[in-house]
């Protein structure tokens, strides 16, 4: 076990450095903004990234709009689909159960007007 620690210690690539000082920190981070600062950004939605959100926003707006203005211009045709959407048969009613000896049993109802 003391082998290992002893390998670590030897090992350690900053066991022989000292920490920085309080004034050569404080100059560290005094010069790491103005350093930070000099970097030239990138111009606004330029990347690739930022068209693509771009177009997304645009497409997910555009067919909103779309679906609520086909709604509000069209108000007969969404009327006539809420309609059929009424009258269209109901689907058939059905009941599962299983019986204690592991059986199975599925019953179908189904309306004489459905058929």
């Amino acid at each position: 076990m003391n082998d290992i620690q002893q390998w670590l210690r030897e090992g350690d690539p900053s066991a022989h450095e000292t920490s920085p000082s309080d004034a050569e920190m404080a100059e560290l981070l005094v010069r790491m903004p103005r350093d930070l600062g000099g970097a030239t950004p990138r111009a606004p939605l330029q990347s690739p990234s930022h068209r693509w959100r771009l177009a997304t926003v645009a497409a997910a707006c555009l067919a909103g709009v779309s679906w609520w203005g086909a709604r509000e211009w069209f108000p007969a045709e969404a009327a006539r689909k809420e309609a059929l959407a009424a009258v269209s048969p109901q689907p058939a009613r059905e009941l599962y159960f299983t019986t204690p000896e592991g059986i199975r049993v599925i019953w179908i109802f189904r309306s004489p007007a459905s058929e």
